[in-house]
């Protein structure tokens, strides 16, 4: 279970490193209030997008079953919702890490409201790659910035929220053969980084999801050594 949160996470979530995390700072919330408390939305973010994030995969396995117009309209919030939450995730990874870096050097990470609207995981990366030079955090984030499925989550996770519930490609079949992927249309939409289809399928949301829990993973092994070492 989730310490900052009460729920129950999926299995392959971090979930060890996760709370121990949270129990290593929870004392610092009388002496840091303003930074706990930034850190502390980030957190409990992290856990239910995370979630939200394994339950849109559900909702898209049962809607992928039929192709009328009310599954269709299922599948796109199981789409919608897998992709928006996988990176609302990171998101929240960063802006918990920005708060958390800000309780050990504020200057380098500040709070005011200008500051907190700009943060991002590449500038949270780079602030900590700055700040702690020797710590395997910054390096660890970097990497995942950089990574081509974070890109490509975002890209696809901004196309979805800012331009188009995309055109769909679809092969039909006869007889006793396995499915056959849907995927999205997403060529004419011109993503920064090529990409042209997508596939559709419970399976392919799931790799996603290997690669978010591999990185999660990572990070909050990482974070846990940095607060061990100075908190």
């Amino acid at each position: 279970m989730a310490f900052t949160v009460g729920i129950e996470l999926p299995p392959n979530f971090p979930l060890t490193d996760y709370n121990a995390i949270h129990q290593r700072l929870a004392p610092l919330q009388p002496r840091l209030p303003e930074p706990f408390k930034q850190y502390a939305g980030a957190w409990n973010a992290v856990a239910y997008r995370y979630r939200a994030a394994t339950e849109a995969i559900g909702t898209l396995r049962v809607a992928l079953a039929a192709t009328d117009p009310e599954s269709r309209y299922s599948q796109e919030l199981g789409l919608f919702g897998f992709f928006a939450n996988a990176v609302a995730t990171l998101d929240g990874l960063a802006y918990g890490l920005h708060a958390i870096g800000a309780m050990a050097a504020e200057a380098s990470f500040p709070l005011n409201a200008r500051a907190l609207r700009a943060v991002t995981l590449a500038s949270v990366a780079r602030t900590y790659l700055e700040a702690f030079k020797d710590e395997r955090l910054g390096p660890t984030l970097a990497t995942m910035a950089s990574d081509a499925i974070f890109i490509e989550l975002s890209e696809i996770r901004n196309a979805l929220s800012h331009r188009s519930a995309s055109n769909r490609k679809t092969t039909l079949a006869s007889g006793k053969v396995p499915p056959i992927p849907h995927y999205w249309v997403l060529d004419y939409l011109q993503l920064r980084n090529g990409l042209e289809n997508v596939e559709i399928s419970d399976t392919a949301m799931a790799r996603y999801i290997d690669w978010l829990s591999g990185q999660l993973g990572a990070a909050f092994a990482d974070t846990l050594l940095f607060v061990s070492a100075r908190f």
